[in-house]
């Protein structure tokens, strides 16, 4: 390999790793799936299809690194960084697409908050670098036994309260995954003294 085409490729990876870093920052902060379900399916899709995808496309340089006789767990090891970051690039993209391209119209559902909780990991990027995620969660509104996760404003997170009544504005988005696209207060649940 010559030296402009390594730099070439090594520069392609830095790209590939900003734009992947701007998704996880954008699906953070936009689009993010209400429902725990629909959250686990597309994980599991990506997870399953990444590795598919990442053998297709290696397939030659790995009976190439196979013929150099490569140690086998060099190639494992660098099949699986690749596989991995084509599973979040998949998920990202597929979560952006469903909220970006959406043609639903927004709809208002009154839902009843069932429990919060404070995270370090999933928070918003509008909320300031590092920020850490407010959840809200509640029942679904359609599907029976559900449960589906917001992310709230820190501010919202600490106004409402196990019992509070939500109005929630929900988009079906372009692969029918829900997404939530705002959320307001109705009323809070009388505090006990």
């Amino acid at each position: 390999m010559t030296i402009r085409r390594f730099y070439l490729l090594l520069l392609s990876f830095f790209l590939f790793m900003g734009f992947l870093v701007a998704e996880y920052f954008c699906c953070g902060a936009y689009y993010r799936l209400a429902r725990a379900a629909d959250a686990l399916e597309l994980d599991a899709l990506c997870a399953l299809s990444a590795p598919l995808i990442c053998y297709l496309a290696f397939r030659g340089a790995l009976g190439a690194a196979r013929r150099e006789k490569i140690p086998g767990a060099v190639t494992a090891g660098f099949f699986l960084f690749f596989a991995a970051l084509l599973g979040f690039f998949l998920r990202f993209s597929l979560q952006l697409a469903n909220g970006a391209l959406d043609p639903s119209d927004p709809e208002n559902h009154v839902v009843v908050v069932t429990s919060k909780k404070i995270s370090s990991w999933g928070g918003s990027i509008l909320e300031g670098m590092n920020p850490m995620a407010h959840l809200v969660y509640f029942r679904d509104w359609e599907l029976e036994g559900k449960d589906c996760e917001m992310l709230s404003p820190q501010d919202f997170f600490y106004a409402v309260d196990v019992g509070s009544r939500v109005e929630v504005t929900v988009r079906q988005g372009l692969f029918h995954w829900p997404w939530l696209e705002g959320c307001q207060l109705l009323t809070s649940p009388p505090r006990s003294m």
